[in-house]
């Protein structure tokens, strides 16, 4: 268990975003956007379909869970 913290330590990072966007209907997905927006992140893996509909905002991609596996697995064969 403690691998597991000391990985996503590693890996994720605690943001609090200054820029608010309103690209899909839900806000709660806005929300999401601005988070990724913020830590400059490459990806959103997510199953919400409203996400998944813009496919990418700013850089973003925006894929099914499965998808950004295939994406990292690939990355590390490499």
């Amino acid at each position: 268990m403690e691998d597991a913290r000391n990985y996503y330590i590693t890996v994720l990072a605690m943001v609090m975003p200054k820029v608010r966007v309103e690209i899909v209907e839900d806000p709660e997905d806005n929300r999401v956007l601005e988070c990724a927006l913020e830590a400059r992140a490459d990806f959103i893996a997510t199953g919400n379909k409203h996400l998944l509909e813009i496919h990418g905002y700013r850089g973003v991609r925006i894929v099914r869970a499965s998808e950004f596996l295939e994406a990292f697995e690939s990355n590390l064969a490499s």
